[in-house]
């Protein structure tokens, strides 16, 4: 994780970054605590679906684009649309690389980079998924401000239902292990 070491080398390094982290990494464990205010709720379940259930569902956290984990329930109900942003559809690229693709990935993103000309197609189609959306989502004129608001009048019970609904059809094409519920 990214600390400022005591002693040695990098003891004065302000921009020292542990050697598995990386900027996208920092960025989206700031990302989910600033979807929290900061605080991580009482109890596992809200742990783990901050985090993740697992280390793969980890992993996955820390590679979502940063608005995806800021308004995390919102795209994941972008799926009952059938929206090609929604958090399925990203996740159905990300599951089909390879460890080295995900790096390439990391790499592609840590130097914010926009430009994919020679780029492989599966940056070309991930790309979209790392814009920032958050004009989209809160501004009147926003491709995705009417579908926000339209999820935001869902009550509690409708969100949760339809939530789990398209989780379960995910999983059930895809056979992810990490798709069993934790039970909190």
């Amino acid at each position: 994780m990214k600390y400022h070491p005591l002693y040695g080398e990098h003891s004065h390094d302000r921009h020292y970054i542990g050697q598995h982290w990386n900027m996208k990494y920092i960025r989206a464990v700031q990302a989910v605590l600033n979807a929290t205010k900061g605080c991580i709720g009482r109890g596992t379940s809200f742990f783990y679906r901050a985090f993740g259930n697992n280390e793969e569902e980890y992993m996955n956290i820390l590679l979502m684009p940063d608005t995806m984990i800021l308004y995390r329930f919102f795209f994941e109900w972008l799926e009952s649309k059938n929206h090609p942003l929604s958090t399925y559809k990203w996740l159905a690229i990300i599951d089909s690389l390879s460890s080295e693709q995900r790096q390439h990935l990391i790499c592609y993103l840590d130097e914010n980079k926009t430009n994919t000309d020679g780029e492989p197609e599966y940056i070309v189609r991930l790309l979209p998924f790392y814009k920032n959306l958050r004009d989209a989502i809160e501004e009147p004129t926003g491709f995705l401000y009417h579908l926000k608001k339209e999820f935001d009048q869902l009550n509690k019970a409708e969100r949760d239902n339809i939530l789990e609904t398209v989780k379960g059809e995910y999983c059930k094409q895809n056979h992810k292990a990490y798709c069993i519920p934790i039970v909190g």
